[in-house]
């Protein structure tokens, strides 16, 4: 059925992926994204953000956000 060979190519596939699962779990990377919770720039230019205006609210929040890749 399997000879030597087979099972020396068998171990190392197998030993491959358990090493790349592990190096998978142990990376951490982040992705920087538009916030979703910031109106669009020509909205914050056209209402300033000091002003009372419902559209300028959220101008003081960062244009961008850094999320998790995973």
């Amino acid at each position: 059925m399997f000879d030597g060979d087979d099972w020396v190519a068998i171990g190392l596939v197998a030993a491959f992926l358990l090493v790349g699962s592990m190096l998978a779990g142990a990376i951490d990377a982040t992705v920087t994204m538009e916030n979703p919770d910031r109106p669009p720039e020509f909205v914050c230019d056209t209402h300033a953000a000091g002003s009372d205006s419902a559209f300028a609210e959220n101008c003081d929040e960062p244009e961008t956000i850094e999320r998790d890749a995973s």
